[in-house]
């Protein structure tokens, strides 16, 4: 108990603040848009969390964890009575991983600066792609960390899923229908929310190599069959979409293609980790950092009124 009042206070979360906001999900699915739309319309008001793992958690507030989960800080937050939304997001399973990638391109894979690995030859880092591809983490935190009863079939007519828990309110979103979440978050909130898009793969310094890649791109017809039978991708996709998009792939597939084995796998990555020299630092990683001074308020009321009039031009809420 101790050690979850400390990672309040580290979170800065006392008895002012009652509504909490927690963006937990895997990384690479657009949860930086969602964070970013939901800051600029909400602060300060609320308190909103992005979070991916514990370990991005104990980087950020200097502390580690031990046996607490996320989960375990969510939990202790609604015993003391404030209001939570704890919201996921499902990505199509192929894009996922395949941004997934890009973000630890030239860091984590080639151990190189982004400049180098521009040069590389497409080819290179299509078999490097395929090489890991079964083994890159498509986790649905909504269904497996969330700890909650789920139903049997997404709300297709909705556009999202709310669940609610010791009341705890559990959302889950699709990325495909981020042109909906305006309206999806306007109902969950009960107030207009307007939105916009936020650290996309494409905006990137290697944006370049990352549309080459996908223009020319083709999946190993094994790793299509894995899609096809995904449970992830049967449940969140009717069957109409899941027809449509892998039609869509079916036409840009290729021959069998054997990624490392466990094995093999591991002890690439164990190489990596040990080889990894530069760093990918994410500098100005949202639009809004979430500073609630007056000056970033009011700048926050500029880029909503921007966004509201379709104005909006990259503008940031910088402190």
């Amino acid at each position: 108990m101790n050690k979850l009042e400390e990672i309040n206070k580290r979170l800065q979360i006392n008895n002012s603040v009652q509504n909490l906001i927690f963006i937990y999900t895997p990384s690479k699915v657009g949860s930086t848009s969602l964070v970013t739309s939901l800051r600029i319309n909400l602060l300060p008001h609320y308190k909103i969390f992005h979070l991916h793992d514990e370990e991005l958690l104990e980087n950020s507030i200097k502390m580690k964890l031990g046996k607490i989960k996320i989960m375990d800080i969510i939990d202790y937050n609604q015993k003391l009575g404030k209001k939570i939304f704890v919201f996921d997001i499902y990505r199509e399973p192929i894009e996922h991983r395949i941004s997934l990638y890009f973000e630890t391109l030239y860091d984590l894979h080639f151990n190189n600066t982004e400049e180098n690995v521009k040069n590389y030859s497409l080819k290179l880092i299509i078999q490097r792609f395929h090489k890991i591809f079964p083994f890159l983490k498509m986790d649905d935190y909504f269904q497996k960390k969330f700890q909650i009863h789920f139903p049997n079939s997404f709300d297709f007519k909705k556009k999202y899923l709310l669940m609610e828990k010791n009341e705890v309110k559990y959302i889950k979103l699709r990325l495909k229908d981020s042109p909906y979440w305006n309206f999806i978050l306007s109902s969950i909130f009960q107030q207009p929310i307007f939105c916009v898009r936020d650290y996309e793969s494409k905006n990137k310094k290697i944006k370049n190599l990352f549309l080459s890649f996908y223009e020319i791109y083709k999946i190993p017809i094994n790793y299509f069959h894995l899609i096809e039978n995904d449970s992830s991708f049967l449940y969140y996709f009717n069957e109409k979409e899941q027809e449509e998009y892998l039609n869509k792939w079916k036409r840009k597939t290729s021959s069998l293609f054997f990624p490392f084995t466990t094995k093999e796998y591991q002890l690439y990555y164990t190489i990596c980790l040990e080889n990894k020299f530069y760093t990918n630092f994410q500098k100005d990683h949202y639009i809004d950092e979430g500073c609630i001074c007056k000056k970033c308020n009011i700048q926050r009321a500029k880029v909503l009124f921007l966004i509201k009039n379709k104005q909006y031009k990259n503008e940031k809420i910088v402190h």
